[in-house]
């Protein structure tokens, strides 16, 4: 039983780190949209940008993947996730 509240605590603590990673990259986000000038739906595509990432990085902790810097994988993620939105955007705008 001891064993399984460690597992537990470990992957708060992983969880919390990577949320960190996550939060700095929303906020960077949307400091980009406001300055460009899409301040009508900056907090649905950060906040869509947040969910996808968290989930990811949930679903890879708690599989057990190792991750040597759980704010860096969060910040990452986040940048991947943003990058392809904003791909299929230019794609479908352009």
């Amino acid at each position: 039983m001891e064993e399984n509240n460690n597992n537990i605590q470990v992957k708060e603590a992983q969880w919390k780190a990577a949320r960190k990673g996550i939060i700095f990259f929303s906020v960077l986000h949307f400091l980009f949209l406001i300055i460009g000038g899409n301040d009508k739906m900056a907090i649905v595509t950060v906040g869509v940008n947040y969910g996808v990432t968290a989930w990811y990085i949930w679903r890879q902790i708690k599989k057990g993947k190792i991750i040597k810097d759980f704010e860096l994988k969060g910040f990452l993620v986040a940048l991947i996730v943003f990058l392809i939105r904003f791909t299929i955007g230019l794609l479908i705008y352009h």
